[in-house]
């Protein structure tokens, strides 16, 4: 069977991504950084779907980690799919954002991301039906206070997804997914809020925050044959919220 390959598959929207893929008939092989049980959790799932699992340790902000790392999977698995998830986030004010902060928010969200496409595309338009997921942000396109150097580097998520879309035609597919509010770990405390909750139902036309599941299964489609004309595209998994606040 086909392989699929996931950054940051041990929690949250990386790991639904797993679990779908590998219910689409992927094996899967994924990394995580910190957290070894919830990886345990999600190579489970990926076996319990009848499928092989693959799990490595890689801090994406080590480059070197990352060229080894994606040169081995690219030559031992030939993956058909790659999906580019882990990701680096900070919130604080602009004097918080020191040079080193900044650094290694674009080393984990952009710099990796290059170095994970330039290793593995080779592998993935040798498939014969290569797809690639990254996944953006709604604050690739619309500002945010308090993230100034994450929302840049959404921002050049959204761009690179274009650019290599253009360059791998037609042998890969490259395609964005902009998550909006998810119920993961990295929005637990805002959502356990109910003034939080109250506002996020107000402001989106669902009237919820979404799910990982929600975006793993987008994320599954679009690796797909059912989205075989769909490349160098951005869809917002958000409830409608770049619908109500919409961009130029």
């Amino acid at each position: 069977m086909p392989w699929a390959v996931v950054t940051g598959g041990s929690r949250g929207i990386g790991a639904a991504a797993c679990r779908a893929l590998a219910e689409e008939g992927f094996d899967v092989a994924f990394t995580w950084h910190t957290n070894d049980a919830a990886a345990c959790v999600t190579a489970q799932a990926i076996r319990d779907a009848a499928r092989q699992s693959r799990c490595d340790r890689v801090d994406m902000g080590s480059l070197d980690e990352v060229a080894a790392w994606a040169g081995a999977v690219a030559e031992e698995l030939r993956p058909q799919v790659l999906v580019v998830n882990a990701a680096e986030t900070f919130r604080g004010a602009l004097e918080s954002h020191t040079p080193d902060v900044v650094r290694r928010i674009l080393d984990v969200n952009v710099v990796a991301l290059v170095e994970l496409a330039r290793h593995i595309a080779p592998a993935l338009a040798a498939s014969g039906a290569g797809a690639m997921v990254t996944i953006a942000s709604m604050n690739a396109v619309r500002g945010s206070s308090n993230s100034v150097a994450y929302s840049a580097s959404k921002a050049a998520v959204l761009g690179l997804t274009r650019s290599l879309a253009v360059e791998l035609a037609p042998r890969v597919r490259v395609n964005a997914v902009a998550p909006g509010i998810i119920e993961t770990d990295m929005n637990a405390e805002p959502l356990a809020d109910p003034d939080t909750v109250a506002a996020v139902k107000r402001s989106l036309p669902l009237g919820r925050a979404g799910t990982p599941d929600e975006v793993g299964r987008l994320i599954a489609w679009l690796v797909g044959p059912a989205a075989s004309y769909l490349t160098g595209g951005m869809i917002a998994a958000d409830g409608g919220g770049l619908a109500v606040f919409p961009v130029s």
